[in-house]
């Protein structure tokens, strides 16, 4: 698959997350052994910490990450947004099991494009996007969007898959492992190869840690902080707006 990009590759993306989106939560827990599920609970805590008002999670998928924010005391009113309305369907309904939790009633779930979100410039107090700024058209435009909504001195958390640093070996074993045994587990657990070829491929062509620290820079953000996860395949990144 070539690398491609802006409205080809939002085509291209939201038919696949589509395909897949039933079985989306079971594939995530395989792959990450549970982990992603400690990792979003971390990141809530670190993006959270000294704010109050509302949060807003970006590329929400099933809304594991909207439903970690709406858990936290300091996060106010969560929105969650995602490009598919197959994913955003099924947050609903994992939203209406947790009806009766006070989290669940904080929580507001919508149809919406990260990269012309429908929000006001300076509204939430700190935004997250869990493993979805690697599936934007435009990693920049995104990055510029997200800040936008950002209130000043507001955060912004991105977790996201990176490209592994430190020894060849290690570096070749993982792009080994990921590029020959996940379409494998993408098609026996949801039947569809083709859309776990493009994960990997997806990492080779996202940015790593530090340069997306630099973009992040660029697009106006500050004190900008990154740390690894799930033995460095997982990069996450903080900034000020």
């Amino acid at each position: 698959m070539a690398y491609f990009k802006g409205t080809e590759k939002a085509h291209y993306v939201s038919r696949m997350f589509a395909e897949i989106a039933p079985k989306y939560d079971l594939l995530n827990s395989i792959m990450t052994g549970g982990l992603h599920h400690r990792w979003r609970n971390k990141v809530t805590d670190l993006v959270t910490e000294g704010l109050e008002g509302p949060s807003l999670d970006v590329a929400s998928g099933t809304g594991d990450f909207a439903f970690a924010l709406s858990r936290h005391a300091n996060s106010g009113q969560v929105v969650g947004v995602d490009y598919v309305r197959e994913m955003v369907d099924l947050a609903y309904v994992k939203s209406t099991r947790k009806k009766n939790q006070k989290s669940a009633q904080k929580l507001s779930l919508a149809v919406a494009d990260a990269l012309n979100l429908p929000f006001k410039s300076d509204q939430f107090s700190c935004v997250t996007i869990g493993f979805g700024l690697r599936n934007l058209g435009n990693v920049e435009h995104g990055l510029a969007e997200l800040h936008r909504v950002i209130k000043p001195g507001g955060k912004l958390a991105v977790l996201e898959m990176t490209q592994v640093p430190g020894p060849l070996i290690w570096r070749w074993l993982f792009r080994w492992y990921f590029r020959n045994v996940t379409p494998v587990l993408g098609a026996v657990f949801a039947g569809n190869w083709k859309a776990y070829s493009y994960l990997p491929q997806s990492v080779d062509w996202f940015p790593p840690a530090e340069e997306l620290k630099a973009m992040m820079a660029h697009a106006g953000f500050r004190q900008i902080t990154y740390r690894y996860f799930g033995m460095r395949t997982v990069a996450l990144h903080i900034g000020v707006a």
